[in-house]
């Protein structure tokens, strides 16, 4: 070998060998933990998400109503909820979507018309918010929404037997309007006798709770209650009025706690879960809130011991003049997707879409746990005491996450007890604010459900089911559930 040769052998060494150290040297001084440069350079390994959306668009309740009084809640993880939807989104949604339909007539929306819509033989299907058209484009593949009306939606309601053409009558609401479409029924869809067969399948199963709505009670005549005219009421016997329902233990990941802070194995292990495996390296840090920080150049992480996760983009900010609803939502869900390991023994729906700032939509998830949702009402415990009301907000544009809080827990059925759920019982003698509150011409009372409730700042706790009554552009009221005495 030749001196050239070799001189060019140990320049190329040098170089090489320098390339690496100015990495380490790097990535140590930004970053903090020592992570493997080599690792960083040479591994092909990432977290691949792909996001559709797909399981997020579900309605949050769908109720079938027998027209007599008589409306059944269809259970989330039951065959019927599964057939129902599928037969609203894949043949009814989809086509106004993807077909252009215009509305057959529409009328400004109001309780009262609305509650004309549920008291019929229907099945009516709540999405818990108001579902943007623009985003609704976005789960169809659509580029743009086709039409302006429907601005998206909220509620709808299937009336099988209404149409003298033995057509399918669909009611959409968007909270501006209610829309009428008309479906002649296509090869593979169900038909009239088809929906009949399966309304007279649920009267007869009695392992469903019977209900009935507000438009249907005196609470509609006698004026008592400004109040939704489709909130479901159970209006039995005292003695039939208790429902079994079981308790939910929840608990905050326990790598959230950190044990050992000088550990760097048990820090590397918690970059990893809220990073999403990353193959980047965090300079980490302890708050004066209690907190374990993870920073590097764009990304802040927060980490608390009750399971409240922050993240925060600290780069370069973006230009999100251009950005679509569709694509911020697609970058929530990915968020969301890559993590989806960190809780389990629940489900997340999509509860609610709101623009920020131009560009910039701030987009909320719920926890629901066998059908009965989770009610959040959360200060985060430091200096800005960011107030949560969902158990995932997520502030995105087109390109990113920008921002994000979210409670994790992991969810566990406890025992059954009775507790009363009558309408009147709760009305009269548990809402106690109610009687004041109902003399207030700006208080409307949205929905009262029966839902869990998630404490602040606690690791571990047994949640017992609880009254949630939501007031349009108001608080939420929370109340305990009345148990049987004696289980």
């Amino acid at each position: 070998m030749g001196k050239e040769a070799l001189k060019s052998y140990v320049l190329i060494l040098l170089l090489i060998t320098s390339v690496l150290q100015v990495g380490i040297l790097w990535m140590r001084q930004n970053y903090g933990l020592p992570f493997n440069f080599l690792s960083e350079v040479f591994s092909s390994q990432k977290t691949d998400f792909t996001a559709d959306g797909s399981e997020y668009f579900k309605p949050s309740k769908i109720v079938v109503s027998g027209g007599d009084e008589s409306h059944w809640i269809m259970n989330q993880g039951s065959n019927r909820y599964a057939l129902l939807w599928k037969e609203i989104e894949s043949n009814y949604i989809k086509s106004i979507f993807q077909n252009n339909l215009q509305p057959a007539s529409s009328v400004p929306y109001s309780e009262e018309e609305w509650g004309k819509q549920v008291i019929k033989n229907a099945v009516v299907a709540d999405f818990k918010t108001n579902i943007p058209t623009p985003l609704l484009s976005w789960f169809y593949k659509i580029s743009a929404p086709p039409f302006d009306e429907p601005a998206g939606i909220h509620k709808l309601a299937v009336l099988p037997r209404e149409d003298v053409n033995n057509g399918i009558t669909l009611y959409i609401t968007d909270d501006s309007k209610i829309y009428k479409y008309i479906f002649p029924v296509q090869l593979g869809w169900i038909t009239r006798d088809g929906y009949k067969k399966i309304f007279e399948d649920i009267r007869q199963d009695e392992s469903l709770r019977k209900y009935m709505v507000i438009a249907e009670s005196d609470y509609r005549n006698k004026g008592k209650s400004p109040i939704a005219q489709d909130i479901l009421m159970f209006a039995g016997a005292s003695l039939s009025s208790y429902e079994g329902i079981r308790s939910v233990y929840c608990e905050a990941p326990e790598a959230f706690t950190v044990k050992d802070r000088k550990n760097p194995s048990e820090l590397e292990n918690l970059s990893s879960l809220i990073t999403a495996g990353e193959k980047e390296v965090y300079d980490w840090a302890e708050d004066v809130y209690g907190a374990t920080v993870f920073k590097n150049l764009n990304n802040l992480y927060k980490v608390y011991g009750d399971g409240l996760l922050e993240y925060k983009y600290i780069g370069t900010p973006d230009d999100s003049e251009k950005s679509s609803v569709g694509s911020a939502f697609e970058k929530a869900v990915e968020f969301i997707g890559k993590r989806k390991n960190l809780f389990s023994g629940a489900n997340l729906y999509f509860s609610g879409i709101q623009t920020v700032e131009k560009g910039v939509y701030e987009i909320t998830f719920d926890y629901w746990v066998d059908s009965v949702p989770v009610f959040v009402d959360y200060k985060s415990n430091d200096r800005d005491g960011v107030q949560l009301s969902h158990a995932v907000t997520i502030r995105a544009n087109s390109k990113r996450v920008t921002s994000a809080w979210w409670i994790i827990k992991r969810f566990e059925q406890g025992k059954e007890d009775k507790y009363n759920i009558n309408f009147a019982d709760f009305l009269d003698n548990t809402f106690t604010d109610y009687s004041k509150l109902k003399n207030d011409k700006d208080f409307f009372i949205s929905d009262i459900s029966i839902s869990y409730s998630i404490q602040p700042y606690l690791e571990k706790q047994s949640m017992e089911p609880v009254w949630v009554v939501s007031a349009k552009g108001q608080k939420n009221y929370v109340y305990p559930m009345q148990k049987r005495e004696g289980g």
